[in-house]
């Protein structure tokens, strides 16, 4: 067993049953995806090695932690300040800081830091954002999980 097949297998989980950030920007009833599904999702976060095999523990660590939670929506929170600080106007320079988002998340995944379905989370998340609105949702979804994380998962 490789890393790399564990990888493949919670990409296969995570689409199969957690694409809670497209349903979110998908949907007109995104206080629905927050209360219902956002929720089932942050469990599984915190419970993401209880879908590994023994063979498959012993390559892949799905660790998470409160921090690392809440350094990555940091991150974010940043950004989003200082948009609404230029008066709501997404700009190249605040695009080009939510890419490198997607590079800080990675880095963290590669250190076994935080497990694959966060890393995934914040990606969708950042895909998502196009314009000031999508910026906005994004910010109200990663804080949803951050409120939800701390119910689920440990320090």
């Amino acid at each position: 067993m490789r890393k790399e097949d564990v990888i493949a297998f919670l990409e296969k989980k995570y689409n199969e049953e957690f694409g809670v950030v497209k349903s979110f920007f998908s949907s007109q009833d995104k206080a629905r995806i927050i209360k219902d599904e956002l929720i089932n999702f942050v469990k599984a976060i915190a419970e993401e090695g209880n879908f590994l095999d023994f063979q498959m523990k012993k390559v892949y660590k799905a660790k998470i932690s409160q921090s690392q939670i809440r350094k990555h929506y940091n991150y974010f929170l940043d950004i989003c300040q200082d948009v609404e600080y230029k008066g709501w106007k997404l700009n190249e320079e605040h695009l080009v800081k939510l890419a490198m988002g997607k590079v800080y998340i990675n880095y963290d995944f590669a250190r076994d830091n935080v497990n694959y379905f966060f890393k995934r989370f914040v990606e969708d998340l950042i895909d998502e954002v196009k314009d000031e609105e999508t910026l906005k949702d994004a910010q109200v979804l990663f804080e949803a999980l951050v409120g939800y994380s701390k119910v689920f998962i440990e320090k």
